[in-house]
Formats: C-alpha cells, sequence, structure tokens
C-alpha cells in the first residue's frame, strides 16, 4: 500500500550506502529481520539469532517466527 514506509538500511556498515556494489536493502517499517544465514536447521539455534529491528512511528515493531520441527514440512513452533 501507498501509507507504508520503507527505510534504506546498510547490513555491512555505514561504509557500504555509497558503494555501488552493494545492493539497496529496504525495510518496512515495524518489520523485523533475522540477519543470519544457515544451510540447515541443525544449525539454527534462537540462542545466537540477530535481529534487524524496524520501529515504526509508535515505537512498535511486530513479527511471528517460526522453529522448523527438523524432520518434513512441520514446525516444531508456530502456525503450520
Amino acid at each position: 500500500p501507498q501509507n507504508e514506509k520503507w527505510l534504506s538500511v546498510s547490513i555491512v556498515g555505514e561504509d557500504s550506502k555509497n558503494d555501488p556494489v552493494q545492493p539497496n536493502v529496504l525495510i518496512k517499517e515495524g518489520a523485523i529481520v533475522p540477519l543470519e544465514c544457515y544451510s540447515n536447521t541443525e544449525e539454527f539455534s534462537t540462542d545466537s539469532l540477530t535481529l534487524l529491528v524496524s520501529l515504526n512511528e509508535k515505537g512498535i515493531a511486530t513479527g511471528m517466527m517460526y522453529e522448523d520441527s527438523g524432520n518434513g514440512l512441520d514446525t516444531k513452533t508456530g502456525i503450520t
């Protein structure tokens, strides 16, 4: 929708904003994005999870995380 606000962010540091090789990354106001990349579910741990949190005008961000069961397509927690 037109009334949503998107913010430009740098994931690799402030110097990358003027680097033409780095892609323009946008995050919607009020969103939460995990920053780690895992090749399989056995590597994942919520103990070391880093989140990029973009607060909206009211200082709020919301999201939902689903933890993989590690077996098939089901989730361990959350909604399937």
